[in-house]
């Protein structure tokens, strides 16, 4: 199995995902965007439409696949109502983190 498929399995493992997020800045990135998602209850799919992306994108992001630029992450900010800081805030450790 290629690792980007065996990495996006292990990231649905909540301490996987938070181990990650915490060594790496895209994982924070990636982390923090679910769980953004997740409390503004929106599908990956519902947030590509707010942000006009197709869904396999927003789930190359939550997967740390892409590299997202500080404009973008200003889009996902006014998507799900945050302050593009909150993006690279530290991963609370009860944080929901399943995609």
């Amino acid at each position: 199995m290629p690792f980007d498929r065996l990495h996006a399995k292990w990231m649905e493992d909540e301490e996987y995902a938070r181990a990650w997020a915490e060594e790496d800045p895209i994982g924070r990135v990636a982390v923090n965007i679910i769980r953004f998602r997740n409390e503004a209850g929106l599908t990956q799919e519902e947030l590509a439409q707010h942000m006009g992306k197709k869904q396999s994108w927003i789930s190359r992001v939550e997967a740390g696949e892409e590299n997202v630029t500080l404009r973008t992450l200003g889009h996902f900010a006014h998507a799900l109502a945050k302050d593009p800081s909150e993006f690279l805030a530290p991963v609370e450790q009860e944080s929901t983190v399943t995609s």
